[in-house]
């Protein structure tokens, strides 16, 4: 079978076009788009395709995040395409909580961030204990990783209600906080030798219902104290650190918080990475973030209710691949990369032994490095879910393949625009923890049976 695949690299569409512009040539599994509009299955849709790039404004295309190209390629179903390309990936990770409890040791920094390859660390800022977590964030930087920061509160006496729990920064303290922010960063590097690579304003700023330290923002109150405040404290005090905003909880909920920064040049100058949790296992495309900002999914937990086993790595990985597809995220967290013998949360860590989520979400960290690039990945495999991405230098690939079925499921993939002697399988399971595998001969594609209710990442190198 050959389906014609319409490539229009609008990976996320202007706001002048309502979203409505966004396409997706090569959705995964059989489904026919995540996006408004369908370009993948017909003659007809070419047609359609070639319509709308026609209508669009020579200044929208400037907007759109990648390259405004409109590519017709016919391919055989289950395919991966080499030059039809997406997203940057920045990398994967985990977080640090409120206190020490979530602290992890120099061995257990060793299977995060070096065997298993995570590459960001998300550590949360509260004023009652600003630097608890430097250790484990000494630990993760000393790895390779990027460490950065979000504020759980403002101090209490700058809230309105004079507590650390919900309430919200009154304005005449606007100033202070950002100052204060700015402090916390110059000791971070004078006084304990990390270079923090990005801080965010709140944890979940429109989550009402907090019973922990947390804090309360309008969309309006994050434009005015960024534009005002600490975008201008981080130039005055020549910071490099990159501004993270809105970091809401629901996925859905970041255009809410965000979009009066990104209508407003003078906010959105000072921002670089747009982001929200997936609390509402939403992955939807965010079409007004602008082509040349980063967008980032960086908190989701209790998925899997504790279940540390295969059933519940598969779902974490299931996440990442949908946000990874479906929304063209930069990088991807887990709430707490460790968390004692506290299961429930789903940390990387737990009772002292990495869970299979950790081994899942690393056969994507341990084989996708920041600075790769996603690939278009055309596939019809009934439950399997497949991704594929490349480091263009060197011609190294990693297609990554999710088999959420209960039996082995054997697939067949082909190459477009690139060849490879041979794939090495990397498989976790019930019983492997990315496992590599003998080769398996390829040239312009190859065969393979999956294992049930496994992720298997192959990897190799261009040969063309």
């Amino acid at each position: 079978m050959e389906i014609t695949v319409v490539t229009v690299t609008l990976t996320r569409a202007p706001a002048s076009l309502g979203g409505q512009a966004q396409f997706e040539a090569a959705d995964h599994n059989g489904n026919e788009s995540t996006s408004p509009c369908n370009t993948r299955s017909s003659n007809a849709s070419i047609a359609s395709a070639l319509a709308l790039i026609l209508l669009l404004p020579l200044a929208a295309l400037g907007q759109v995040r990648g390259s405004a190209k409109l590519s017709v390629v016919t391919v055989a179903n289950n395919t991966v395409l080499w030059n039809s390309t997406h997203q940057t990936i920045d990398g994967f990770g985990g977080g640090l909580g409120f206190d020490t409890s979530t602290a992890f040791t120099s061995t257990q920094a060793d299977l995060i961030f070096t065997t298993l390859g995570m590459s960001v660390l998300r550590n949360m800022l509260t004023p009652d204990n600003e630097y608890a977590n430097v250790a484990s964030m000494q630990l993760a930087q000393a790895r390779g990783a990027k460490v950065w920061t979000v504020s759980a509160t403002p101090p209490a006496a700058w809230k309105g209600n004079g507590s650390l729990i919900q309430g919200s920064l009154l304005q005449s303290h606007y100033a202070d906080f950002a100052n204060y922010i700015v402090t916390y960063i110059q000791t971070l590097s004078s006084t304990y030798g990390i270079n923090l690579y990005a801080f965010s304003i709140q944890n979940e700023p429109d989550f009402v219902g907090a019973n922990y330290e947390s804090a309360l923002w309008t969309d309006q109150q994050l434009h005015d104290f960024l534009v005002n405040n600490l975008g201008p404290a981080f130039s005055a005090a020549g910071l490099t650190t990159k501004i993270i905003v809105p970091e809401t909880g629901q996925w859905n909920n970041l255009h809410s918080w965000a979009d009066k920064i990104i209508a407003d040049p003078s906010a959105d100058a000072y921002v670089s990475i747009y982001a929200a949790h997936d609390y509402d296992s939403a992955f939807d495309p965010q079409p007004n973030v602008p082509a040349n900002k980063h967008l980032w999914e960086t908190e989701i937990s209790a998925l899997a209710a504790g279940d540390t086993s295969i059933n519940g790595g598969l779902i974490y990985a299931q996440n990442a691949h949908n946000l990874l597809t479906g929304a063209s995220v930069n990088a991807w967290h887990i709430f707490l990369v460790s968390y004692g013998s506290d299961c429930s949360l789903d940390p990387f860590i737990c009772n002292g032994t990495a869970t299979k989520a950790a081994y899942t979400i690393a056969n994507f960290s341990k084989f996708v490095h920041p600075g790769w690039v996603r690939l278009d990945a055309v596939t019809n495999f009934a439950g399997v879910f497949i991704s594929a991405y490349k480091e263009a230098s060197s011609g190294k690939f990693a297609i990554v393949a999710i088999n959420a079925n209960g039996s082995a499921t054997p697939i067949s993939l082909s190459f477009n625009g690139f060849t490879s002697s041979t794939v090495i399988p990397n498989i976790t399971d019930a019983t492997l923890d990315l496992a590599a595998q003998s080769g398996v001969a390829a040239g312009g594609g190859f065969s393979y049976t999956l294992p049930a209710t496994s992720v298997v990442t192959f990897t190799g190198t261009d040969g063309t």
